[in-house]
């Protein structure tokens, strides 16, 4: 399963990491594609914990 961005630029993937903003990308089955480390900061949770998973359920881990 691919989580990264990979049909964006590397740079635009690069910005998304290090801006000082959480960052939730989910596609339009809802699965989470792209979740930043900061926003894992706001909402207390892993990256691994949310990549991949539906975003009305990751709140249930």
């Amino acid at each position: 399963m691919n989580h990264s961005l990979s049909h964006w630029s590397p740079q635009f993937e690069w910005i998304l990491h290090i801006i000082n903003v959480g960052v939730h990308i989910v596609n339009r089955s809802g699965q989470t594609v792209f979740y930043n480390e900061m926003m894992a900061q706001i909402d207390g949770l892993e990256r691994d914990q949310v990549l991949g998973k539906i975003y009305s359920t990751f709140f249930l881990l």
